[in-house]
């Protein structure tokens, strides 16, 4: 079972890698269709987010253990920051049942969400019992 929850972390930050150059990519396909919209402030917090999400978890994942207390405050930062991501994914999911009620037109999308929330909780799971 603890595999589960290494996989799981691994999957998690490459999905949060993956964000990055995609967010990039689509908006310069917006500008590219001329509707102009620049990153508010909110978009650039979202970024910072995902960049100190990676790190930290890469940082508790390869941490050789030699300092107790700090390797403890590094498993809480992941845990808070963990958390904070699976909270405004579970607000993401609440937003897209209430627009759409999971229409037809929005399967994909809902799926890539529900799986990146079960992806997080695992993530989650593993950190607070300790398997990562």
């Amino acid at each position: 079972m603890t595999n589960i929850y290494k996989v799981c972390s691994v999957i998690y930050r490459i999905a949060l890698i993956l964000i990055i150059p995609l967010t990039i990519i689509a908006q310069f396909l917006v500008a590219a269709a001329g509707h102009n919209r620049s990153y508010g402030k909110y978009d650039y917090l979202a970024l910072i987010f995902i960049i100190i999400t990676v790190a930290l978890l890469t940082f508790h994942t390869n941490f050789n253990g030699e300092k107790k207390q700090a390797g403890s405050i590094l498993r809480y930062a992941c845990i808070s920051f963990v958390s904070i991501g699976l909270c405004l994914e579970l607000y993401g999911l609440y937003d897209l049942f209430r627009s759409s009620g999971f229409s037809a037109e929005e399967n994909i999308i809902s799926l890539v969400v529900i799986l990146f929330t079960m992806i997080s909780v695992m993530v989650l799971r593993g950190l607070i019992n300790g398997k990562i």
